[in-house]
């Protein structure tokens, strides 16, 4: 079982995306940035070369990925607890992963993770994937139509967004 570490996109699609895909939902935020990184470039979010991780297990299937585009915190998919303990280390070790200062991960591996890093660690916020369900248009609709919004109509979303 083993970590590797590349700053090589192809590599990094030919040997993780089968695991990423596998579980869309949960690998989203990496599905996302590895799409962008395709479509966009390299530097898509940072001129600093991005870091690409996979994890082998002892059966030689890849089980789960990493990816950090600087100067973002490193970016977990789902991956098996041994993996996330072995990461630790190497975050200490791997000069790919050198820069490291902040990680994106669900709740219980950060928190594996923080353990096995073995420096002081925080969390400083937590996200929510949300899923939209089926729709049901509201009976009575509401008086009105849709319109593009106008510069005007600024200070409201805006408004919106921070309330959400």
């Amino acid at each position: 079982m083993t970590w590797t570490f590349s700053n090589d996109l192809a590599a990094y699609l030919s040997a993780a995306r089968p695991a990423l895909a596998a579980r869309p939902v949960v690998n989203t935020s990496l599905l996302t940035v590895t799409d962008s990184l395709q479509r966009r470039g390299l530097h898509a979010h940072g001129d600093a070369e991005p870091v690409f991780g996979w994890w082998t297990g002892a059966d030689g299937t890849v089980a789960g990925a990493l990816l950090r585009t600087p100067p973002f915190p490193l970016l977990l998919g789902t991956l098996p607890p041994e993996a996330v303990r072995a990461l630790g280390p190497a975050l200490t070790a791997d000069p790919l992963l050198a820069e490291v200062s902040g990680i994106n991960a669900r709740r219980p591996d950060a928190l594996a993770l923080a353990a096995s890093w073995e420096r002081p660690a925080r969390i400083v916020e937590e996200l929510r994937l949300y899923r939209l369900g089926t729709l049901t248009a509201p009976d009575p609709a509401p008086a009105g139509r849709p319109r593009l919004a106008a510069e005007a109509d600024l200070p409201l979303l805006l408004a919106w967004v921070e309330e959400f």
